[in-house]
């Protein structure tokens, strides 16, 4: 069960959480995720910033959360891409055509990329993230002239 929109590592033990993303003020360069803000319990885990992850309210196949910069495989075509947020154009796109959300930096450019149409697909699978798999959002030969949105 997700409590929040996001998910990071935490800085102190390595393991993952989720929930919301919170810093003390803007000057303040720690990040923390709470898992039930507003409790009286609440929890402030430290997280490293670069492994922040935004749930794009899509889940794989096995009902695992997909988050950005998550590593993703389709079993029907064998193809694999890194789960982003921002600008993009699906192949069959015209020029003039430009979507913003969540979408699949596949390996093989000619599929689409809305990540909404592989979640309802039933063939999309989690295979890790770009944090965990050291080197392999290179493999992908970088992601060309996309814009990405920080939040």
């Amino acid at each position: 069960m997700i409590w929040g929109c996001y998910r990071g590592k935490r800085t102190d033990t390595g393991d993952w959480v989720s929930g919301t993303v919170v810093s003390r003020s803007k000057l303040d360069a720690e990040v923390y995720i709470v898992q039930q803000p507003g409790k009286i319990d609440e929890e402030w885990y430290p997280v490293i910033p670069a492994t922040v992850g935004w749930y794009t309210l899509t889940n794989d196949k096995n009902h695992t959360a997909i988050f950005t910069d998550d590593l993703v495989k389709d079993t029907c075509t064998g193809a694999e891409g890194i789960v982003k947020f921002g600008r993009y154009r699906n192949p069959t796109d015209t020029d003039y055509t430009e979507h913003i959300g969540f979408f699949i930096h596949w390996d093989d450019l000619k599929l689409k990329r809305d990540i909404g149409f592989w979640g309802n697909n039933g063939s999309l699978i989690v295979t890790g993230n770009i944090h965990e798999a050291e080197g392999k959002s290179k493999e992908f030969g970088g992601i060309g002239n996309v814009s990405y949105f920080v939040c």
